[in-house]
């Protein structure tokens, strides 16, 4: 009976680890991204450490499969990054689904779509940044094609500097829908002053809510642009600059939009972010957007109401990859042990799990933190380990403190160290035949010693 038991157990645990699918490493297992996807199965997890992807393999990567492709350590440290002129680093295809979460895309100029381009799936972006990506249409993000609808899901992600020849500088929807949650769109000029940071055609819609429409001219510039009567834009509980004025294009779809606008609190504020010209879109203690995103969203990491925006506030948002008040460091991940810790509030240099403050041995890693001599410099950084005035290198027994350096048998090994049979040496240290003599009273060791004679002039 419990044969079998073990073996239903066994299968049950099989077939859990084949339902939720092979983890696939890059670069540890796979070279590329391009490796890996072609290895994968729907329902596999691609984990991509931290680093710059470029070059064959890495660009114009198609993804025709449902797949999970997961930065570990976060968009700060992950970059994905265009080297093909003319074509977009992601190509969706064959009615895919992936969920690609933690990169920053970057460098990337295509016809269509910088960075993405969808032509047939739906994907999902979650904590993602899209900067400098250039396109015809679609900046950063292209859906669809005449005919031919798909979609795109992004959340608490960050679209800046990216740059359009036509419409949509950040997204452009030619058929299909975009949905777009908690995400900040800062300064994604389309070339001539034309507007659009997103656009839509006469067969997409677009989705917006919680996010933070943005730009650091002058004069406000027109952020959403509708290209035919059947556009479609809704946008709710967000902040976008120039209010009725950001919509332009069609009369028809405008007037739908900027009507819709007026009933699901939208803002035309300031929203106060840490430093807009230099792309730093954290939010302020006094920003607007604040607390005021759309009832019922998820609350925030520190269990406020939805903020509006990528990131939400949080007196030291820990994280975002700038050194909020309080914070010792951040490195851009909630990581631990990887030399900033995930409270941003503790730094291990030497990744032991020992935080600096504490560590008494901040260069090397020693995680039980032995400290033989009790001097707060662990044994492993300590050149005098046992106390005794002898550096290591040069006592004659460095594991047991012995300041006179004893050494009865003159074979060079220090009482306590000596274990070469020598009764001269044995039972007088932790690390001799009868071990720890020299901690214990006279007398006792004085016997031990004899028995230790006898022993000898019996064998």
């Amino acid at each position: 009976m419990r044969t079998w038991g073990t073996l239903l157990v066994t299968m049950a645990v099989l077939l859990a680890a084949e339902a939720r699918g092979a983890e696939l490493r890059v670069p540890e297992s796979y070279a590329t991204i391009g490796e890996a996807l072609e290895s994968a199965a729907p329902g596999d997890q691609i984990l991509v450490g931290p680093g710059t992807y470029t070059g064959p393999s890495n660009a114009w990567v198609i993804v025709d499969s449902s797949v999970s492709i997961r930065a570990t350590g976060g968009a700060a440290v992950t970059h994905w990054q265009c080297d093909l002129p003319g074509f977009p680093t992601i190509y969706v295809r064959n009615g895919a689904s992936p969920t690609i979460e933690g990169f920053h895309f970057t460098g990337c100029d295509s016809m269509s779509g910088g960075a993405v381009q969808v032509v047939d799936g739906s994907p999902l972006f979650v904590n993602c940044e899209f900067t400098g990506n250039r396109a015809q249409a679609g900046g950063a993000i292209h859906v669809g094609a005449p005919g031919a609808p798909a979609s795109v899901r992004v959340y608490n992600s960050v679209f800046h500097d990216n740059e359009a020849t036509n419409s949509g500088a950040a997204i452009h929807v030619e058929a299909g829908e975009a949905h777009a949650t908690n995400c900040t769109f800062l300064d994604n000029p389309v070339e001539g002053g034309a507007a659009g940071t997103v656009a839509v055609a006469d067969q997409g819609l677009v989705e917006l809510v919680n996010v933070i429409l943005w730009d650091t001219q002058a004069t406000p510039v027109a952020h959403v642009r509708m290209l035919g009567a059947g556009a479609e834009v809704t946008t709710r509980y967000s902040d976008v600059r120039g209010g009725n004025a950001a919509y332009v294009g069609n009369a028809t779809a405008v007037a739908t939009a900027t009507d819709n606008a007026h009933d699901v609190q939208n803002l035309d504020v300031d929203p106060v972010f840490q430093a807009a010209g230099e792309g730093r879109v954290h939010l302020q203690p006094d920003s607007p957007c604040r607390d005021s995103g759309e009832p019922g969203s998820t609350p925030d990491i520190n269990g406020t109401p939805a903020d509006r925006g990528a990131f939400p506030f949080w007196h030291a948002y820990c994280g975002n990859a700038y050194l909020d008040a309080n914070e010792q460091c951040d490195d851009g991940n909630l990581t631990p042990a990887d030399g900033c810790e995930s409270t941003c509030l503790l730094h291990d240099r030497d990744n032991d799990g020992a935080p600096d403050e504490a560590d008494n041995c901040g260069d090397a890693p020693n995680p039980g933190q032995e400290d033989q001599d009790s001097d707060r410099a662990g044994d492993v950084c300590d050149d005098d380990r046992d106390g005794d005035g002898h550096p290591n290198a040069q006592d004659n027994c460095p594991t047991v403190n012995n300041p006179a350096q004893e050494d009865r048998d003159e074979d060079g090994v220090g009482l306590g160290c000596d274990d070469d049979g020598d009764p001269r040496d044995e039972g007088l240290g932790g690390g001799g035949a009868l071990g720890g003599c020299t901690a214990a009273p006279p007398e006792w060791c004085a016997g031990m010693l004899l028995l230790a004679l006898l022993r000898r002039r019996a064998r």
